[in-house]
């Protein structure tokens, strides 16, 4: 797997949390 792939999915994945986090906060 590409290490710049994986920091983009990683990205990714913590933006969606934390917004996922706004909404339920």
């Amino acid at each position: 797997m590409d290490v710049a792939c994986l920091i983009i999915l990683v990205y990714d994945w913590g933006a969606r949390d934390t917004n996922a986090y706004r909404e339920n906060y």
